[in-house]
């Protein structure tokens, strides 16, 4: 082996060891099915969609199998406080039918925004006005 592929095998080594502790310890932001693992979560997503009659099939489905499009959470502030803001839309048609969910901390309370066949937005959870711009700017 050259001197140079040593060299260049150390650098690649001590530069994984330098990335490992930072990647092992970063946290990485969890999707809608983890969150609906909780029970909370759960109990303000099953009052968002009975809010949102008639609910459309790809988001029961999505409910009972875990099948849609997702993206992980982002923090959004309505009104100084922090929320979580989650996406999930039909396989193969998400620019026509998404779901955009924000939940209040620790899972409490959820609004949303549902687009429909490329339809009129329908709000859901009845989001007061900071909410719904809210709901309006991730949605986008």
């Amino acid at each position: 082996m050259t001197h140079h592929a040593k060299v260049l095998i150390r650098l690649v080594s001590a530069t994984a060891l330098l990335l490992a502790p930072a990647r092992s310890g970063a946290q990485t932001a969890p999707y809608l099915t983890e969150v609906l693992k909780k029970p909370a979560y759960r109990t303000a997503w099953t009052q968002l969609l009975a809010s949102s009659k008639p609910t459309p099939s790809w988001l029961t489905t999505f409910t009972k199998t875990s099948n849609g499009v997702e993206t992980p959470s982002t923090p959004v502030t309505v009104a100084g406080q922090t929320y979580e803001a989650y996406s999930v839309c039909k396989p193969h048609d998400c620019s026509d039918n998404r779901l955009e969910v924000i939940y209040a901390p620790g899972g409490q309370q959820a609004w949303g925004i549902l687009i429909v066949n490329a339809g009129k937005p329908r709000y859901l959870g009845s989001p007061d006005a900071a909410m719904t711009s809210a709901l309006n700017q991730i949605q986008k």
